[in-house]
């Protein structure tokens, strides 16, 4: 069914107090389980299909989403906000290859 985007502030919410770490720690990775793949397929069908790139990309993606939280302020969707972080994230990826 997916999470609803109330779910999905609630996990937000808790990745930006920090406290306690296990808890924030679990909501990371709640939203990793449920948008890896589309941040994967993504990736793949849009920019490279270079397994070692795109799980670095993934990676990254979602280390920004632990590093900045309040920066989905709910103007869009959160997979359409965590998409376009994946999408810099892959641009900057390549030029900094080319």
């Amino acid at each position: 069914m997916g999470l609803t985007e109330d779910q999905i502030l609630s996990l937000l919410d808790n990745i930006a107090n920090r406290t306690p770490k296990s808890i924030s720690e679990q909501a990371i990775s709640s939203l990793y389980l449920e948008y890896h793949r589309s941040v994967r397929n993504y990736i793949f069908k849009t920019f490279t299909q270079d397994a070692t790139v795109i799980e670095e990309i993934v990676q990254d993606t979602f280390f920004e989403v632990w590093k900045r939280p309040e920066r989905f302020r709910g103007e869009s969707k959160f997979k359409t906000w965590l998409l376009g972080i994946a999408r810099h994230k892959t641009i900057d990826r390549l030029r900094k290859n080319v």
